[in-house]
């Protein structure tokens, strides 16, 4: 199944997120009635004629320039499409609809080009008056969807109070100021089957099949604390995986990866692994019995619907503690990396004992370099035990250990029977 990444976030460890309320009293209200202060439809070309001729290159008046502002901050926006004005509307580009407003999720439908958002499923068919506002029928004034020499635009006003978004024109500058502050982490890439949404103060959860108004999954126990990258699996008709990956902290050494299994579009799954460093966070996801999450320091062996068949508090069983990657799973057995210490364990699943491979496999001069070594672990050559899983044939795990000095590479082998 193919897997669709997002990323959106903020620096500040809290978010730049600003609650807005009366969405809903809003949309059944209909569009905003109030248009741009009179002098913005003053300034700017009003017939197709001049909008297309400022669109494409001809001399004409000074192009209308965009500012996003969030909060304190305000920022110009890198525009691939000049912004058309016609009966008194401005347009953007449908592209850079989707660079302006990053939570949106937009779709064509034959000829529509359907918007969607927590709340919010919008129809806009080219050059109707009409759209389709969650189901009802909302007529404006103009046309909501041009299309301009094979250009898809979306009307400014129309996007924006869909979003609770202020606007404003400064005739003199041409310049047009959009008033937005992101509420959500998103996964919107128009190519994947679906799009989810994670309100950073709320910590709602939405999902929304293409083209489909979203839904409320479920209420996450985790928060962000960063940066949000965001990635869906579908794991089936009825089973999504989403991975949230969040980094904070300067220079961005935290890690969070939170996974959400979504069952028939409900919440059913949640797990969090907290890291602290420069090791990858990579961690085995699907085995042959279902599907693998690592929850702080327990392991959890699950099936596609979110059901939890087994629990291995891996923590408990380990010495040092450390947060932990899962390398190999299996009904009966894990084979686990510590994050920071870099070492591999086997854990017997049945018996619930683990041991420190590096131990049961090394001489004990490699044991004890390696124990000395793992006081600088937080260093960028420092490499761990230099095992590395290869292969199991039956009850036997063979690994290959790279020599300390020189390029030797040794091939060591462990039963599980030997933690019985």
């Amino acid at each position: 199944m193919p897997i669709h990444r997002s990323v959106r976030g903020s620096r500040s460890r809290y978010g730049r997120v600003a609650i807005r309320f009366g969405l809903a009293a809003l949309l059944l209200q209909g569009p905003v009635q109030a248009s741009l202060p009179q002098d913005a439809h003053a300034a700017a070309p009003r017939s197709t004629q001049q909008a297309n001729a400022a669109a494409f290159g001809k001399k004409t008046a000074q192009p209308i320039s965009l500012m996003r502002k969030d909060g304190e901050s305000e920022r110009s926006a890198d525009l691939k499409l000049p912004i058309l004005s016609e009966e008194g509307r401005m347009y953007l580009s449908f592209q850079d609809v989707r660079g302006v407003f990053g939570e949106i999720s937009l779709t064509k439908k034959g000829k529509q080009i359907l918007l969607a958002y927590p709340g919010v499923l919008a129809a806009f068919t080219p050059n109707s008056r009409e759209a389709m506002i969650n189901g009802r029928a909302v007529r404006s004034d103009a046309a909501s969807l041009i299309v301009r020499r094979n250009a898809v635009y979306l009307s400014i006003r129309e996007v924006a109070s869909l979003l609770h978004a202020g606007i404003s024109y400064a005739s003199k500058e041409r310049k047009l100021t959009i008033d937005y502050s992101e509420r959500y982490l998103a996964q919107v890439d128009p190519g994947a089957q679906d799009a989810v949404w994670m309100n950073r103060a709320t910590k709602q959860v939405y999902t929304a099949a293409s083209g489909q108004l979203p839904v409320l999954a479920g209420i996450s126990g985790a928060s962000l604390e960063g940066y949000g990258e965001m990635e869906t699996e579908r794991l089936d008709a009825q089973n999504l995986a989403i991975t949230v990956t969040d980094s904070y902290g300067e220079p961005s050494l935290g890690t969070n990866v939170i996974k959400w299994i979504v069952h028939k579009g409900k919440l059913a799954l949640e797990s969090k692994a907290a890291y602290y460093g420069v090791r990858r966070t990579d961690s085995l996801f699907r085995y042959e019995g279902g599907l693998v999450l690592v929850d702080g320091g327990r392991v959890l062996l699950a099936s596609p619907d979110g059901k939890v068949n087994q629990a291995a508090d891996i923590e408990k069983l380990l010495d040092p503690r450390d947060a932990i990657t899962v390398v190999y799973a299996a009904d009966d057995a894990l084979i686990v990396r510590l994050y920071q210490n870099q070492m591999l364990a086997l854990v017997n699943l049945q018996t619930k004992k683990a041991a420190m491979l590096y131990k049961q496999l090394l001489p004990e001069d490699d044991q004890k370099r390696i124990q000395e070594s793992s006081r600088y672990a937080m260093d960028f050559d420092y490499d761990g035990d230099g095992l590395e899983f290869d292969k199991r044939e039956g009850d036997v795990f063979y690994f290959t250990h790279a020599a300390s000095v020189g390029t030797g590479e040794s091939v060591l082998r462990y039963s599980l029977r030997e933690l019985d």
